[in-house]
């Protein structure tokens, strides 16, 4: 009867080890139990760059750890995509890409990763549009004028872009077809140092995201010709659209998403998918990305996928 009784409190003992270790519920381990990061694999002072500072303090609030914001720019965006990818999966690690992913991917460009094989996606987080302005130093004040000048000066004029195919290089591209103008693209290592160039008079044109070109226009500092979106930006309601201008076939949006490494659970994917969209929905958030010029149109990691798949195919 004693060898029977100490049998059964050791078989009880070891189910309470087990529900222990699981949770009373369940569950894994909670979530998150460390400081986490969120890679851009941009320069910073761009949109997504300004996106990825209010999500990691909503995040940090939301879930009472500390979530900070590291950029790794290099080789249109892959370096850092690359990094996340290597990351264990355990949603302490995330990355927010933009559309210049699907733009390098369509076009062919080489990286070791792939984005739908090996992220799962958590949350579509809006779009941007992008900015076609001038250095002070050429001679157009309106879109007009650039194209009257290209056409004088075919193959001359050169145009900066935060890189390689990003939503500038693609407008960019674009501008040309439709104008039937020769430009000479500039790309650089973010959207910061493209503009920075355009200040300086380096390059004659700078397309970038609204974001980080827009509090750079004025008197002897960039010209603002145009912006892609399908309508005029609430917090620049002067600037015409490519579509008012009679050029809608170069309107583009920059779509902003998050990111973890695949086989993430799944219970930590829709938590951080729940709290991402919470903190977008925030009225002060959503004021904050509209001043700099980012709709906070947000959706789920589902929705990101099919957006991201569907651009890759154009």
């Amino acid at each position: 009867m004693r060898v029977r009784f100490q049998r059964l409190r050791i078989i009880v003992l070891a189910v309470a080890a087990i529900a222990v270790a699981m949770g009373a519920n369940g569950q894994g381990p909670a979530y998150p139990s460390r400081a986490s990061r969120i890679i851009v694999p941009y320069a910073p002072g761009g949109a997504t760059d300004t996106l990825a500072r209010i999500l990691a303090a909503g995040l940090g609030t939301a879930l009472e750890q500390s979530f900070s914001v590291e950029n790794r720019p290099g080789a249109s965006g892959t370096l850092g995509l690359e990094l996340a990818a290597r990351a264990p999966a355990d949603g302490h690690t995330l990355v927010l890409i933009n559309s210049s992913h699907a733009g390098w991917s369509a076009l062919g460009g080489k990286t070791s990763v792939d984005v739908l094989r090996d992220f799962t996606p958590v949350a579509l987080l809006g779009s941007s549009p992008v900015l076609i302005a001038s250095s002070s130093r050429v001679g157009a004040k309106t879109l007009d004028d650039l194209v009257r000048l290209a056409r004088a000066r075919p193959g001359t004029l050169t145009y900066a872009t935060c890189g390689v195919g990003t939503a500038g290089h693609v407008a960019g591209e674009m501008l040309k077809i439709a104008a039937g103008i020769d430009l000479l693209h500039v790309p650089y290592r973010g959207c910061a140092p493209a503009v920075q160039d355009a200040l300086g008079g380096r390059v004659d044109l700078v397309i970038t995201s609204a974001t980080s070109g827009l509090s750079h226009i004025g008197p002897d500092r960039l010209r603002a010709l145009a912006v892609t979106s399908s309508r005029r930006l609430a917090t620049a309601p002067e600037l015409p659209t490519v579509n008012e201008l009679g050029y809608p076939a170069v309107a583009i949006q920059v779509w902003h998403g998050l990111l973890v490494p695949a086989n993430t659970p799944h219970e930590v994917v829709q938590r951080l998918q729940d709290e991402t969209l919470r903190a977008l929905r925030q009225d002060e958030n959503r004021l904050r990305l509209m001043q700099v010029g980012i709709d906070a149109s947000s959706g789920t990691g589902d929705e990101f996928a099919t957006l991201f798949r569907s651009d890759v195919e154009k």
